[in-house]
């Protein structure tokens, strides 16, 4: 969200302290935006299906005369929760998660480590993403391995980030965004990194979560927490 942060929250009643949280200076207006991780397993495996709440996440302190964040004096504020799955009777694949905060304009280059390629049929990835705008298309890119990728109608090459949602076709996220592109066509077999480039000329981008999903075959799942990469059974991500 915007501002310097409020890490004091709930997630269904219950409180919330942050495994890491990160910063970033718009280079733009100099304003500063927040994000946190926090491991919250346990609590969804206790929990199980239903309905997830989280509360008391306030960012109305940062709106200081002369230092909006929009011309209309308003600030946002998001969560999300990533679920990685095993399902047996799906085929074993690598799926790696990446979480951080980094933003544009004008560009940013991200890379992705810890990759295993052994078969690109299939391969995946996907963002959560933060204050993009539908209708803020000025040179708004987003490039893997240098390949201009794009998905229209529901991201045009020229606007990656318009708050749509890949899943469910949804155009109307309004400032999030929950992608994810197919790039056989864009890894090769053997591949250990990817690079992911951003650019906007106008628009303020916030990523905060990468996940790639690749066709591996280990004997055994795997799971780090820190800069996570989970090899489970799982089609989606």
């Amino acid at each position: 969200g915007s501002g310097t942060g409020d890490f004091d929250i709930k997630l269904n009643g219950i409180d919330i302290t942050p495994d890491r949280t990160f910063s970033h200076i718009s280079n733009t207006a100099g304003l500063p935006y927040f994000s946190a991780f926090k491991d919250v397993t346990q609590q969804i495996l206790t929990t199980g299906n239903g309905d997830y709440f989280l509360s008391e996440l306030d960012v109305s302190a940062f709106l200081i005369p002369g230092q909006t964040y929009c011309g209309n004096a308003t600030n946002f504020a998001g969560w999300a929760i990533v679920v990685i799955y095993e399902n047996p009777a799906l085929p074993v694949n690598q799926l790696n998660v990446y979480d951080g905060l980094q933003g544009v304009p004008s560009a940013v280059t991200i890379s992705l480590d810890n990759l295993n390629v052994i078969d690109n049929a299939g391969a995946k990835i996907g963002f959560v993403a933060w204050e993009g705008d539908r209708s803020i298309a000025n040179n708004e890119t987003l490039r893997i391995n240098g390949i201009l990728v794009g998905n229209p109608p529901l991201n045009p090459a020229n606007n990656a980030f318009n708050g749509t949602n890949s899943f469910t076709g949804s155009d109307t996220l309004y400032n999030m965004d929950l992608d994810v592109y197919d790039v056989q066509g864009y890894i090769n077999v053997g591949d250990q990194q990817a690079e992911i480039s951003l650019t906007s000329n106008q628009d303020v981008v916030m990523i905060n979560t990468v996940v790639t999903k690749l066709n591996s075959q280990f004997p055994d799942a795997t799971i780090a927490i820190d800069n996570v990469q989970t090899q489970c059974n799982s089609r989606e991500i």
